[in-house]
């Protein structure tokens, strides 16, 4: 049990596997899924072997006794198990219970994550009982920080032999995010570190350990200022104010030391806060100096851009909250009811970005698991805390240092939570160090007293016994963790190649069969099909791709009724299929339109939405209606390029050509955000309006612009040829 927690801590910051669009965090609780799954294959096994000699029936009546009376003396682990009933009630009744039970793709926290963070929290809180369990803690701890940290550190100075595609920056500079993915999951593990390395260093008596110990701190300390992560800054400062806090409440004790060593201590004190300000403010002194004084700035600016935006995402999971009180959305649905609570004002700001997370921590709990699931989070706080208090007041010097510790670590968890989320390698190790706080605190924290609570030491399992638990323990690994685990590598991996390569539809086909509750391949294999169909060279393979993207958005649909991008995608394949009237399968006009109005109707202020259904209505020739739709997104944002080359488009039809030019003019002087493809478009149009209006050389210039963004692109190809033409002529 030891080997595995100290395991599932070295590695779970470190791990990652490139390959798919998120090499991190669905590795990571993969990861700690199956220690989870390990620490209860030995569990099973002892209760197993307590079966053989004692009786099936006698073995069941005294783990319970055994159990009840763990929980009496253990509050914060009781308020723990609400919880836990708190997530097995919000899956069973979520709007999507196979998602809730596995967690969202990319950072999944669903039912599978909480029960194995619940058994790290348990097996911690027996191995309590160990004196130096939170010194082992701290220094497994320790060297993943340090190996963090120095790969942070080959990040900023552009060493890192990994070329990682979407790294987070500011003003121009990459933020440093290491093994974690992010650096506001950096900065919030190392913010949660930095108490247990401070500990390991103060309790190493070699020279040479302690010095490790320092330097780790000091590096630490500087990639977390390079983080520029204001929740893990605001994170390490409460670990500092909830350490000074927990050891001026409990008191002083006679043997903490003796008065002539007090100056001494105060001096190194000092010595150290000065150190650790040193190393925070070292960013100044490098390219980043400037982001670094932006940020420190933002950090009590309300009006800063990702301040707004996570304002929303907060009023956003309160008004799920106010639509679903008791049990919420749903362990982890948050991402999925998150479209029809996004407005355009996020649209502004974070254009078609989506999110599974509220970024506040107990938000995210009551949009996903309502009034009963925040009471109960609240309380497990709570309880811990008071965990930490109580030991802080022992007699012995290792427990009131240890429950300071304990009690900043889980600080700094609990305020960088606060405006962002939790992931695998900071709720493994808040649950281990609140389970070791938990642990000491049972029964006046003694060793002796601790272990009269644990059962008697069972005769060694059999073989037998050990088969049996490791058979039932893998089969649920098997069924539960590995096809989730799969399906995110196979679905990432196929999303990094080109839309015209056939193995990006195998493996998000494999991807959709193995994570059947996962609607975003059946998504992304459906734009993949229908962006195909666009590109085919005839019109049965352009049928045969339609049937394939209608497919797929359809099962969509059924996976994720509550996303309108989904349905409009499905309604703008359906008005593609309208206008093959001869092919058997496909659908009418008049349908086709009522699918493109119901989407508008579930999401009337949606970029995608709204563009989605103007280019379905203007391929059933619905020109008012493409025209309202369009109207209507270049009216919410002004600043959108695709609305006014769907304007230009219609004018083209209306064989306004004049008005064609104007508009789609004024489009190629605004942004195409994710439709940057969409220019050449724009571009090839403006093309053809001109050599309507008969003004041939800016035709062929434009032509010739198009082509060098697609060189494909029909009308671009027939203007250009139309126009040299005209213009060898004259």
């Amino acid at each position: 049990m030891k080997i595995v927690l100290l395991l599932e801590l070295l590695l779970l910051p470190l791990v990652f596997v490139r390959g798919g669009d998120d090499a991190f965090e669905p590795h990571k609780v993969a990861l700690v899924a199956t220690g989870a799954a390990v620490l209860g294959a030995l569990a099973l096994a002892r209760l197993l072997a307590r079966a053989e000699s004692q009786g099936v029936g006698a073995t069941l009546r005294s783990a319970a006794a055994r159990s009840r009376r763990s929980l009496r003396n253990d509050p914060a682990g009781s308020a723990l198990l609400l919880f836990l009933a708190s997530s097995v009630l919000s899956t069973i009744f979520s709007v999507h219970s196979g998602a809730s039970l596995h967690g969202s793709s990319s950072r999944p926290a669903g039912l599978v994550t909480a029960l194995a963070l619940t058994t790290l929290y348990f097996a911690s809180r027996r191995l309590a009982a160990a004196p130096r369990w939170l010194d082992r803690v701290a220094l497994a701890v320790t060297i993943a920080a340090a190996a963090a940290a120095a790969y942070a550190v080959a990040q900023f100075l552009g060493l890192d032999p990994i070329g990682w595609s979407g790294a987070a920056t500011f003003e121009g500079k990459t933020r440093v995010s290491g093994p974690l993915g992010h650096p506001n999951t950096l900065g919030a593990y190392l913010a949660m570190a930095l108490p247990l390395t401070l500990l390991l260093a103060s309790r190493t008596r070699s020279l040479a350990g302690r010095a490790a110990a320092l330097a780790t701190a000091a590096l630490s300390i500087f990639v977390l200022a390079a983080t520029l992560s204001r929740g893990a800054w605001l994170g390490a400062a409460a670990a500092a104010v909830t350490f000074a806090a927990v050891r001026f409440l409990a008191g002083r004790r006679p043997a903490d030391a003796a008065p002539a060593a007090v100056a001494p201590r105060r001096g190194r004190i000092a010595l150290l806060v000065a150190a650790a300000l040193l190393a925070f403010l070292l960013p100044l002194a490098t390219p980043m100096g400037a982001g670094f004084v932006t940020r420190l700035r933002e950090v009590t600016d309300l009006n800063a851009p990702t301040t707004v935006s996570r304002i929303h995402l907060w009023r956003a999971g309160l008004a799920m909250l106010a639509d679903r009180p008791l049990l919420g959305a749903g362990t982890d649905a948050f991402g999925i009811l998150f479209p029809r609570y996004r407005t355009a004002e996020f649209w502004r700001l974070e254009w078609s970005a989506s999110t599974d997370k509220a970024h506040n921590e107990a938000i995210q709990i009551a949009a996903t698991q309502g009034v009963v699931g925040i009471a109960a989070a609240f309380l497990v706080v709570f309880l811990v805390a008071r965990a930490c208090l109580r030991v802080s007041r022992r007699e012995g010097v290792d427990d009131r240092l240890g429950a300071a510790v304990a009690a900043a670590s889980l600080a700094a968890w609990g305020v960088s939570s606060a405006t962002g989320f939790s992931v695998a390698a900071t709720g493994s190790l808040a649950a281990v160090v609140a389970g070791w706080a938990a642990g000491r605190a049972r029964d006046g924290g003694g060793a002796e007293d601790f272990r009269r609570t644990m059962p008697e030491s069972p005769a060694r399992p059999s073989l037998v016994a050990w088969a049996v638990a490791a058979l039932l323990v893998t089969g649920l690994w098997l069924s539960v963790v590995v096809p989730a685990w799969n399906a995110a590598f196979l679905g990432g991996r196929a999303l990094g190649l080109s839309e015209s390569d056939p193995r990006r539809i195998e493996g998000l086909e494999r991807a959709a069969a193995l994570a059947p509750w996962e609607a975003r391949w059946s998504a992304e294999l459906g734009r993949t099909h229908l962006t195909q169909a666009f590109a085919a060279t005839g019109p049965s393979e352009a049928w045969q791709r339609l049937g394939g993207a209608r497919g797929a958005y359809e099962r969509a649909v059924r996976i994720a009724p509550e996303n309108p991008e989904y349905r409009a995608s499905l309604a703008r394949v359906l008005a593609e299929q309208a206008s093959y009237p001869d092919r058997t399968g496909g659908v009418s006009p008049r349908d086709a339109a009522s699918a493109l109005a119901a989407a508008m109707e579930a999401d009337p202020h949606g970029a995608n939405v709204l563009v989605l259904a103007t280019q379905g209505y203007l391929r059933l020739g619905r020109l008012d209606d493409a025209h309202h739709a369009a109207c209507r997104a270049a009216r919410l944002y002004p600043d959108f390029a695709v609305p006014m080359l769907d304007i230009g488009s219609i004018a083209l039809e209306e064989e306004r050509y004049q008005a064609a030019v104007d508009t789609l003019y004024l489009s190629l002087g605004r942004s195409f955000r994710d439709a940057s493809w969409m220019e050449a478009t724009a571009r090839g149009n403006l093309a053809y309006a001109y050599l309507q209006l008969g003004r041939y050389p800016y035709a062929r210039d434009e032509a010739m612009r198009a082509l060098l963004l697609d060189p494909r692109l029909e009308v671009a190809l027939r203007t250009r040829e139309e126009a040299e033409r005209v213009l060898a002529s004259q």
